[in-house]
């Protein structure tokens, strides 16, 4: 009885044994096809996404390439989106398309195509007037290519979308950028944003107009009485307060007024504007205010200089 029960129990641990190990080498082999099978679920679910893409981009590329229906779409979108000033004194002043692509895709050129064109314009303005939405006769269209900002306005396509801005929504984004041609600055370029106070033009910081009256200058020459050297004493051509650029709310520009804090008469103030000829403006009424455009220079006794740039906030 000894003998046969050790002998049924080393027969039953080695069919243990071997059992044990076919379950082992069977856990090997699925561990081992588990990574392949995930791999080939990767690589399938991959192209699949890659396929969809293709599609999708077909899809809008033939949607942008039809000019006709983008046309209509577009136009209907500007209508909707402008809905809430028909028959108010509201104007449309730009119309700015976001694309996905650079200028050179077929879609950004196909895009081009159509808003750059005098058609489109003339289908628009028609547009609007029968929807009551009033609008400026100078719209200006403005394509965007590979726009950060694609996604926050009305899409007319998954690669294009759309933003109407008013007369009042265009003044809001304009700034000056003011460089010294001659004359030293105290700052390499004064940056201006719309706002109701004036920005002051004068040599020194905070210059003392008389002993009662000080003003901080927004474009300050820097002073020899703040800089004892050579280099500065050009400033002198620039009195304390010689002018100031204004924001006009009405008209949306910035305009450049002779200042009326000083007695300076004897200055000559001039905006030159290069545009095929030369044309000199003298600012010589502490009244009048005079608006400034992209390219002008505003000179000061014929010596000091400034260039005013217009760009976008």
């Amino acid at each position: 009885m000894d003998r046969l029960k050790d002998g049924f129990s080393t027969d039953n641990e080695d069919t243990t044994d071997e059992t044990s190990t076919e379950i082992q080498s069977s856990k090997s082999s699925d561990a081992k096809a588990e990574p392949e099978t995930q791999k080939a679920e990767v690589k399938q679910e991959i192209h699949i996404e890659k396929q969809e893409k293709k599609q999708t981009e077909k899809k809008t590329r033939n949607d942008i390439s039809n000019i006709v229906e983008l046309n209509e779409q577009s136009i209907q979108a500007i209508i909707n989106s402008l809905s809430a000033i028909k028959y108010s004194n509201v104007r449309l002043s730009e119309i700015r398309l976001h694309l996905r692509y650079d200028k050179q895709d077929p879609t950004s050129i196909a895009a081009e195509s159509l808003y750059n064109s005098e058609k489109f314009l003339d289908n628009l303005k028609y547009k609007l007037t029968d929807a009551g939405i009033k609008y400026m006769d100078d719209i200006k269209v403005k394509l965007i290519y590979s726009s950060s900002e694609l996604e926050r306005y009305i899409q007319i396509s998954s690669d294009l979308s759309l933003q109407a801005l008013t007369f009042e929504d265009t003044k809001k984004m304009q700034k000056l950028i003011v460089t010294a041609l001659s004359g030293i600055l105290w700052e390499d370029e004064v940056e201006l944003v719309p706002r109701a106070k004036p920005y002051y033009i004068g040599r020194c910081k905070m210059p003392e107009l008389d002993k009662s009256i000080k003003i901080k200058n927004d474009i300050a020459f820097v002073g020899p009485e703040e800089k004892d050297e050579p280099q500065y004493e050009i400033n002198r051509l620039v009195s304390r307060s010689i002018a100031s650029i204004i924001y006009n709310d009405k008209t949306g520009n910035f305009e450049l007024m002779r200042s009326n804090l000083m007695n300076n008469r004897q200055h000559i103030i001039k905006i030159v504007r290069v545009a095929g000829s030369v044309q000199q403006i003298s600012v010589n009424n502490t009244e009048v205010s005079y608006p400034l455009q992209d390219d002008d220079q505003i000179v000061f006794n014929d010596k000091i200089a400034l260039l005013i740039n217009t760009a976008e906030i």
